[in-house]
Parts: structure tokens; sequence; C-alpha cells
């Protein structure tokens, strides 16, 4: 199975496994079992195609489950191994991709960043560069993508500050 990314809910996110997962066969009964080892998950040989939706909901199940502090002390180490085995920084960015910031619009060279007033800078596509002067302060609904760089504004109202 060399699957790598794995979609999770309504196929909008994906989890990018550093790996592909590791399957073990085991022909012991008449239908066969799949074992995805470090998931947790078995499944018989005829449900070997639904293998990457069950990763994804799994994973999607622990999370916000996680989130909501509702994970036994045997499913949080199995959450913590499942995390070591996908880019989870990437998953939890496209997960929330929106949010609210602060900040100016700077220029270094050819290139434009937001400073957040969180300190952080987010890199500025040319799309979006020719709506933004250099030195306003504003607020924005941002889209992000995983690195943190800017792919969409939404409704920047100009800040007065004192």
């Amino acid at each position: 199975m060399g699957v790598r990314a794995i979609s999770v809910g309504l196929d909008k996110i994906q989890l990018h496994a550093y790996e592909a997962p590791v399957i073990n066969y085991s022909a012991s009964n008449t239908e066969g079992e799949i074992e995805v080892k470090n998931w947790n998950l078995k499944v018989t040989a005829g449900e070997w195609e639904a293998i990457p939706g069950q990763l994804g909901s799994r994973f999607l199940q622990y999370y916000r489950r996680a989130q909501a502090g509702e994970l036994s002390d045997e499913e949080q180490v199995e959450f913590a191994e499942m995390c070591k085995l996908v880019d989870y920084r990437r998953f939890t960015a496209e997960l929330d991709p929106v949010r609210y910031m602060e900040g100016r619009p700077v220029r270094e060279g050819a290139n434009h960043y937001l400073l957040s007033s969180s300190g952080r800078t987010h890199k500025i596509p040319p799309s979006l560069q020719k709506h933004l002067k250099s030195g306003d302060y504003f607020g924005a609904n941002f889209t992000l993508n995983y690195l943190g760089d800017i792919i969409e504004i939404n409704s920047p109202e100009a800040i007065e500050l004192q």
C-alpha cells in the first residue's frame, strides 16, 4: 500500500504520512486479515480498499476526542504513535486555515510579508500585494497554508493606532 496522503473527513483535508503505512497480512482464517501497524487497525482482506478512509476516519476521531480531553490513557498512547507517523502540524493548519490576525505589511526586496501583532511574519503572494499599502496597520481574516503563508485575505479593515 503506497498511500502517503490519507483523506480525512470529506476529502478536504489530508493526512500526510512520512512513509506509507506498514501492512501485515495473515491468512489464518478464510477471509484473511490485514493489520495496519501502529494504527491499531485490523480489517479483512475484502476491505483492503477501505483502509485509507478508515485510517483518516480513525485519526480524525482520535483528534477530536483528544481536543475534548476524552481519550483514555491507552488511547492517548495510540494517538501519540499515530501523530509520529503523519505531519501533525500540517494537518492542524489545514483543519483550521482561516484565522483573524492584525498586522502591518512590510517589504523585503521583491517580497511582501505581513508582520502580525504576534511578531510572526507571513509571506503575502504577489496576487494579493496590490491590495495592501506598506506600513498600514489592518486586521482581516486570513487563510493560511500549512507553512503559515497567506493564500487569501478576507474583510480587511484599517486599524488606527493611537
